[in-house]
């Protein structure tokens, strides 16, 4: 996929910082630095575990075509909330399809 961001910046940052400051993310980041983690160990650890760069995919302006293609209309037009399911949806299909190519 594509790795530049085709999202409004602060969109992007926004739902990156939502994922960092997640349960799971916070759960995972005490695991990795076995303790109670601050931000900084948060960030780390989405970044250690890829996925940052994932989040890079999703919002790349491939993707965003591909969405596009997918649903038929620019998904530019969509809410914050909608664009950014249909962005996941997206790359979970392109993934899910090229796993299975793989294993062919």
């Amino acid at each position: 996929m594509g790795t530049r961001v085709a999202v409004p910046l602060d969109e992007y940052l926004k739902v990156q910082s939502t994922e960092v400051d997640s349960p799971l993310n916070e759960q995972g980041a005490g695991e990795e630095f076995h303790r109670p983690p601050d931000r900084n160990d948060r960030w780390l650890h989405y970044i250690h575990v890829g996925r940052a760069a994932e989040m890079q995919n999703i919002h790349s302006q491939l993707n965003l075509w591909a969405t596009g293609e997918r649903l038929g209309l620019d998904p530019l037009t969509l809410s914050v909330e909608q664009r950014e399911a249909e962005l996941q949806k997206t790359y979970r299909l392109w993934k899910e399809h090229h796993s299975l190519e793989d294993s062919a």
